[in-house]
């Protein structure tokens, strides 16, 4: 990225709302349902073993 210039974050997440992912107990959980109202952060981690 040029000199001065700050990233933009992305206005919305609606390409993501419809990905249907297991939750840390197993139980689907639609990604537009976790920032209906409120933000959301997604981490990625990467599983060794």
């Amino acid at each position: 990225m040029p000199a001065g210039r700050k990233p933009k974050a992305p206005s919305t997440g609606n390409g993501l709302a419809d990905i249907v992912l297991p939750d840390h107990e197993g139980h689907d959980v639609r990604l537009g349902d976790l920032w209906a109202e409120r933000p959301a952060a997604l981490v990625w981690l990467r599983h060794y073993g």
